[in-house]
Protein backbone atom coordinates (compact mmCIF):
# COMPACT_ATOMS: atom_id res chain seq x y z
CA UNK A 1 0.00 0.00 0.00
CA UNK A 2 1.29 3.44 -0.93
CA UNK A 3 2.19 5.82 1.87
CA UNK A 4 0.28 9.12 1.98
CA UNK A 5 1.96 11.61 -0.34
CA UNK A 6 2.04 15.14 1.06
CA UNK A 7 2.98 18.33 -0.78
CA UNK A 8 4.49 21.03 1.45
CA UNK A 9 4.03 24.68 0.50
CA UNK A 10 6.67 27.34 1.13
CA UNK A 11 5.03 28.58 4.34
CA UNK A 12 5.47 25.09 5.82
CA UNK A 13 9.11 24.67 4.76
CA UNK A 14 10.18 28.03 6.22
CA UNK A 15 9.00 27.06 9.72
CA UNK A 16 11.82 24.95 11.17
CA UNK A 17 9.77 23.20 13.85
CA UNK A 18 6.88 22.35 11.53
CA UNK A 19 9.27 21.32 8.75
CA UNK A 20 11.19 19.07 11.14
CA UNK A 21 8.01 17.31 12.25
CA UNK A 22 7.06 16.46 8.66
CA UNK A 23 10.62 15.45 7.81
CA UNK A 24 10.95 13.15 10.83
CA UNK A 25 7.62 11.45 10.07
CA UNK A 26 8.82 10.97 6.47
CA UNK A 27 12.17 9.61 7.65
CA UNK A 28 10.19 7.03 9.65
CA UNK A 29 8.73 6.02 6.26
CA UNK A 30 5.15 6.77 7.24
CA UNK A 31 4.58 9.45 4.59
CA UNK A 32 6.19 10.62 1.38
CA UNK A 33 6.89 14.31 0.94
CA UNK A 34 6.86 16.44 -2.18
CA UNK A 35 7.58 20.08 -3.09
CA UNK A 36 8.59 21.81 -6.28
CA UNK A 37 11.80 23.47 -7.35
CA UNK A 38 9.85 26.73 -7.28
CA UNK A 39 8.73 26.12 -3.69
CA UNK A 40 12.37 25.54 -2.69
CA UNK A 41 13.36 28.77 -4.45
CA UNK A 42 10.58 30.62 -2.61
CA UNK A 43 11.77 29.04 0.64
CA UNK A 44 15.30 30.26 -0.05
CA UNK A 45 13.98 33.77 -0.80
CA UNK A 46 11.81 33.98 2.33
CA UNK A 47 14.54 32.73 4.65
CA UNK A 48 17.19 35.00 3.15
CA UNK A 49 15.30 38.17 2.30
CA UNK A 50 12.45 38.23 4.80
CA UNK A 51 13.91 36.40 7.79
CA UNK A 52 17.48 37.64 7.35
CA UNK A 53 19.18 34.26 7.53
CA UNK A 54 22.64 34.21 6.02
CA UNK A 55 22.50 32.93 2.41
CA UNK A 56 25.19 30.29 3.00
CA UNK A 57 23.13 28.81 5.86
CA UNK A 58 20.02 28.78 3.68
CA UNK A 59 21.94 27.16 0.82
CA UNK A 60 23.18 24.52 3.26
CA UNK A 61 19.61 23.89 4.44
CA UNK A 62 18.29 23.52 0.88
CA UNK A 63 21.14 21.18 -0.11
CA UNK A 64 20.52 19.12 3.03
CA UNK A 65 16.82 18.88 2.16
CA UNK A 66 17.68 17.78 -1.39
CA UNK A 67 20.13 15.17 -0.11
CA UNK A 68 17.76 13.79 2.53
CA UNK A 69 14.76 13.63 0.18
CA UNK A 70 16.12 13.34 -3.37
CA UNK A 71 12.85 11.99 -4.76
CA UNK A 72 10.72 14.76 -3.24
CA UNK A 73 11.41 17.70 -5.52
CA UNK A 74 9.14 18.06 -8.54
CA UNK A 75 11.09 19.65 -11.40
CA UNK A 76 9.47 22.83 -12.68
CA UNK A 77 9.94 21.73 -16.29
CA UNK A 78 7.78 18.66 -15.66
CA UNK A 79 4.83 20.48 -14.12
CA UNK A 80 1.76 20.89 -16.29
CA UNK A 81 -0.11 24.11 -15.45
CA UNK A 82 -3.71 23.40 -14.54
CA UNK A 83 -6.63 25.20 -16.16
CA UNK A 84 -8.04 26.50 -12.91
CA UNK A 85 -8.43 29.91 -11.32
CA UNK A 86 -7.13 30.49 -7.81
CA UNK A 87 -7.54 33.61 -5.66
CA UNK A 88 -3.77 34.10 -5.91
CA UNK A 89 -2.60 33.07 -9.37
CA UNK A 90 0.97 32.90 -8.02
CA UNK A 91 -0.09 29.74 -6.18
CA UNK A 92 -1.08 27.90 -9.34
CA UNK A 93 2.39 26.32 -9.52
CA UNK A 94 1.84 24.82 -6.05
CA UNK A 95 -1.45 23.19 -6.99
CA UNK A 96 -0.11 22.05 -10.37
CA UNK A 97 2.98 20.48 -8.78
CA UNK A 98 0.90 18.73 -6.10
CA UNK A 99 -1.40 17.28 -8.74
CA UNK A 100 1.49 16.27 -11.04
CA UNK A 101 3.18 14.55 -8.09
CA UNK A 102 -0.01 12.58 -7.39
CA UNK A 103 -0.25 13.94 -3.86
CA UNK A 104 -3.08 13.11 -1.50
CA UNK A 105 -2.68 16.21 0.62
CA UNK A 106 -1.43 19.75 0.15
CA UNK A 107 -0.27 21.36 3.39
CA UNK A 108 -0.31 25.15 3.41
CA UNK A 109 -1.19 27.84 5.90
CA UNK A 110 -2.80 29.83 3.07
CA UNK A 111 -6.03 27.85 2.91
CA UNK A 112 -7.94 30.76 1.39
CA UNK A 113 -5.71 30.55 -1.69
CA UNK A 114 -6.80 26.95 -2.37
CA UNK A 115 -10.62 26.90 -2.20
CA UNK A 116 -12.35 23.52 -2.21
CA UNK A 117 -14.10 24.24 -5.50
CA UNK A 118 -10.78 24.71 -7.29
CA UNK A 119 -8.97 21.82 -5.64
CA UNK A 120 -11.63 19.10 -5.26
CA UNK A 121 -11.74 18.11 -8.96
CA UNK A 122 -8.15 16.95 -8.62
CA UNK A 123 -8.80 14.60 -5.68
CA UNK A 124 -6.53 16.63 -3.45
CA UNK A 125 -7.21 17.60 0.14
CA UNK A 126 -5.82 20.84 1.56
CA UNK A 127 -5.06 21.31 5.26
CA UNK A 128 -3.11 23.80 7.30
CA UNK A 129 -0.09 22.65 9.32
CA UNK A 130 -2.10 22.40 12.54
CA UNK A 131 -4.76 20.10 11.08
CA UNK A 132 -2.28 18.06 9.02
CA UNK A 133 0.04 17.33 11.94
CA UNK A 134 -2.90 16.55 14.23
CA UNK A 135 -4.21 14.11 11.59
CA UNK A 136 -0.80 12.42 11.25
CA UNK A 137 -0.45 12.17 15.03
CA UNK A 138 -3.84 10.47 15.18
CA UNK A 139 -3.03 8.15 12.26
CA UNK A 140 0.37 7.17 13.68
CA UNK A 141 -0.15 7.71 17.41
CA UNK A 142 1.73 4.56 18.42
CA UNK A 143 4.82 5.69 16.51
CA UNK A 144 4.79 9.32 17.66
CA UNK A 145 6.76 8.90 20.91
CA UNK A 146 9.70 7.41 18.99
CA UNK A 147 9.40 9.99 16.21
CA UNK A 148 9.38 12.96 18.59
CA UNK A 149 12.18 11.41 20.66
CA UNK A 150 14.29 11.11 17.51
CA UNK A 151 13.49 14.68 16.49
CA UNK A 152 14.41 16.06 19.91
CA UNK A 153 17.64 14.04 20.00
CA UNK A 154 18.74 15.86 16.85
CA UNK A 155 18.01 19.31 18.33
CA UNK A 156 21.20 19.84 20.27
CA UNK A 157 21.96 23.53 19.68
CA UNK A 158 20.39 24.18 22.10
CA UNK A 159 18.82 20.98 23.43
CA UNK A 160 15.09 21.20 24.01
CA UNK A 161 12.79 19.29 26.35
CA UNK A 162 9.56 17.67 25.26
CA UNK A 163 7.59 20.31 27.15
CA UNK A 164 9.53 23.19 25.57
CA UNK A 165 8.96 21.62 22.16
CA UNK A 166 5.22 21.32 22.80
CA UNK A 167 4.99 24.85 24.23
CA UNK A 168 6.63 26.30 21.11
CA UNK A 169 4.46 24.19 18.86
CA UNK A 170 1.30 25.27 20.70
CA UNK A 171 1.92 28.91 19.73
CA UNK A 172 1.34 28.14 16.02
CA UNK A 173 -0.40 24.79 15.96
CA UNK A 174 -2.42 24.30 19.16
CA UNK A 175 -4.44 21.30 17.94
CA UNK A 176 -1.31 19.49 16.80
CA UNK A 177 0.47 20.29 20.07
CA UNK A 178 -2.44 18.87 22.07
CA UNK A 179 -2.59 15.74 19.90
CA UNK A 180 1.14 15.22 20.28
CA UNK A 181 0.96 15.75 24.03
CA UNK A 182 -1.77 13.12 24.28
CA UNK A 183 0.14 10.67 22.06
CA UNK A 184 3.32 11.12 24.08
CA UNK A 185 1.48 10.38 27.34
CA UNK A 186 -0.25 7.41 25.66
Amino acid sequence: MRRPRIFLDTNILVDAQIRDIFFTIAEARLIDLRWSDEVLNETRNVLTNQRGIEPSRVDYLISTIDAAFPESSVAAAKITPLPVALPDEDDLHVLSAAVDADCDLLVTNNLRDFPDGAVAPFGLSVLNADSAIAMLVQDFSERMPAIISRLLSELRKPPISVQEFLDRLKQRTPTAAQALSTALKG
